[in-house]
């Protein structure tokens, strides 16, 4: 099952008027977005995958791979030798996940290390 199916699926399980609207508000993005990923126009980032996982009552394993299923279709407003974003192979979306939460976690023990100088409690040799 690709990313299209799961999301129809959970939009004809809300069975609201507003299904797309109410769906994309436990996603924490926009109506707009979860369209594009609802008409295979665009695929959704690895941080999504979760939100997603958790919207539609799937694993975030099955979003992972519904979302390499995916075959985007090109928007008509594009220029034909434009290319279409493909969606993220699984190895590389982990590694530009942990190259994320290393980058964050550097920055946080930066900020930890100035708020240690800055309090007086930063001795040489603690950022090591």
């Amino acid at each position: 099952m690709d990313l299209p199916q799961i999301l129809g699926l959970a939009l004809d399980d809300l069975d609201v008027d507003h299904a797309q609207e109410v769906l994309a508000q436990r996603m924490g993005v926009s109506q707009s977005t979860v369209s594009k990923w609802k008409h295979a126009l665009r695929s959704p980032r690895p941080e999504s995958w979760q939100a997603i996982a958790w919207s539609t009552g799937r694993s975030r394993d099955e979003i992972a791979a519904a979302v390499g299923r995916t075959v985007l279709k090109k928007k008509e407003k594009r220029q034909p030798d434009e290319d279409v974003p493909v969606p993220f192979d699984r190895d590389e979306a982990v590694v530009q996940l942990v190259t994320q939460i290393k980058v964050r976690l550097d920055n946080l023990m930066r900020l930890a290390i100035d708020a240690r100088r800055q309090a007086g409690l930063w001795r040489p040799g603690d950022e090591s």
